[in-house]
């Protein structure tokens, strides 16, 4: 069975250089004669179609119907944007052909078909500027400038993801996605655009850098683990010491694991030592970040005029050796 749209297509294909070719009548005036960029345009784009090279063929009868937008131009632009699933370029092609063509050319009847397929699969846009937009005021849908004629106006445009950008003079520019699917109608209002990004600008500074407090915590629960650290090799080196007290006098070991019993003794030592330096050191600065977060003084800050606090850090030595320590003043 042949397939009717690659029938039309070779008709389509043909149609260009046949309407130039037709004799004029005595009575009809003659036709104009063909540009010939255009021409030499069509010809290469019905070649790379014939081969279905549209990413080719799209382009070369897209300038050709810019130079001159000529009905058999238009149509085999349509179907190559079709092959391509740009729908609704293509659905574009097809209903300007059709207002092109003689009203009995048997080629409507064909775009026709092609419209009332693409229809129920492209989406329906409608943008609305805000109420107080500028005149000099743009408006951009995936990167390209929407014409003035086109806005507050339902328009054909491809299902899928899009971009609405807002520009106005002086201003940041305002965007927002959308998502469409086949046959579905969505109006958008670039007022509620502008409001929801002036209200991500405002919130955006506030949470920028985590509060004092949040470091603290965390701080501070390193600081934990490395105590907990600490505590677990101070363990380990005492039942280690208990292998030497057994297997080694003042100076020598009996057994070789009584000599290694002394050298993991030794290095579990450093390590405990170590850790329990580094997680007093991480709670002291824990509690004092937590305890001078801005947040954590508001409410005794507005309590009277003359309230005062302070918060101090440093060592506190004692007979037996020195701590670390914190204390607020208040």
């Amino acid at each position: 069975m042949v397939d009717r749209n690659w029938v039309w297509t070779g008709i389509f294909l043909l149609s260009f250089p046949v309407q130039f070719a037709l004799v004029p009548t005595a009575s009809a005036a003659p036709p104009p004669k063909p540009d010939a960029r255009a021409a030499a345009l069509f010809r290469e784009g019905r070649v790379a179609m014939a081969r279905e090279d549209y990413a080719t063929a799209c382009p070369r009868f897209e300038e050709s119907a810019r130079i001159e937008p000529a009905p058999g131009t238009l149509l085999n632009l349509g179907l190559c944007q079709e092959k391509v699933g740009q729908l609704a370029h293509a659905l574009h092609s097809f209903t300007t052909a059709i207002d092109k063509l003689p009203p009995h050319d048997e080629r409507i009847l064909f775009a026709r078909e092609r419209v009332a397929a693409i229809l129920p699969q492209v989406a329906r846009l409608t943008v609305v500027l805000p109420r107080t937009a500028p005149p000099d005021v743009r408006v951009l849908r995936d990167g390209q400038e929407v014409p003035p004629e086109e806005l507050g106006v339902e328009v054909p445009i491809d299902a899928g993801r899009h971009q609405i950008e807002l520009e106005l003079p002086g201003e940041p520019t305002l965007r927002r996605s959308i998502l469409l699917a086949p046959g579905e109608s969505r109006t958008v209002s670039l007022d509620e655009v502008e409001q929801k990004t002036q209200a991500t600008v405002e919130v955006k500074p506030s949470s920028a850098w985590p509060s004092r407090a949040t470091v603290g915590y965390v701080v501070g629960g390193v600081g934990a683990a490395s105590l907990t650290t600490s505590l677990i090799t101070g363990a380990l080196v005492l039942g280690k010491k208990s292998i030497v007290d057994e297997e080694c006098n003042e100076s020598t070991c009996r057994s070789q694991k009584g000599i290694d019993a002394a050298s993991a003794g030794s290095t579990l030592s450093t390590v405990s030592t170590v850790t329990f330096v580094a997680g007093l050191l991480g709670v002291g600065a824990g509690v004092y970040l937590v305890l001078t977060d801005e947040g954590s003084s508001s409410d005794g800050a507005t309590s009277g005029a003359g309230a005062s606090s302070a918060t101090m850090f440093g060592p506190t030595f004692l007979p037996g050796g020195a701590a670390l320590s914190v204390w607020r003043q208040f």
